[in-house]
């Protein structure tokens, strides 16, 4: 039985530890993984992964932990993920970008998110999450906004 995913994550005055619980999956809620697709690029010097289509299960989400780690473990330190194509996260693509964001900041980077809907937003917000992703990275921020930002903290 999957118990869901534990990441801890360093804060102000120690760390937090989050566990993220998986969904019920049902016949309902499992999307055709031919329709979602996770690619990358790099834009303007930084490393952009791309989601589109809405994954739900730890299969569909997979690839996008794989990205971000095969990303850092050739150099790049920043991680734009666009959210722009999605519209529903779930327990795995939390579970992901939680530890995406860890990967990256272990090895001296951070992983920015771009184009995040509302809907997307009042998730991360439920779950404690969005207070580890900057508020200027997040908003309705386009992929160049947040390349941009990352210049200008860089």
């Amino acid at each position: 039985m999957n118990c869901g995913t534990v990441i801890g994550l360093p804060c102000e005055g120690g760390s937090i530890t989050i566990r993220i619980k998986p969904a019920q999956e049902t016949g309902h809620e499992i999307m055709n993984s031919q329709s979602n697709h996770v690619s990358q690029r790099i834009q303007d010097g930084t490393a952009v992964v791309s989601i589109s289509g809405d994954p739900i299960t730890l299969t569909e989400v997979a690839p996008l932990g794989r990205k971000i780690t095969n990303l850092v473990n050739t150099g790049a330190r920043t991680v734009v993920v666009d959210l722009s194509q999605v519209n529903h996260v779930g327990a795995a693509m939390l579970g992901e970008l939680a530890t995406g964001l860890k990967t990256t900041r272990s090895a001296g980077g951070d992983l920015r998110l771009s184009g995040v809907s509302r809907r997307v937003r009042k998730v991360l917000a439920a779950t404690g999450l969005s207070r580890f992703f900057k508020q200027a990275e997040m908003g309705n921020g386009t992929t160049e906004a947040a390349i941009r930002n990352v210049k200008k903290v860089a």
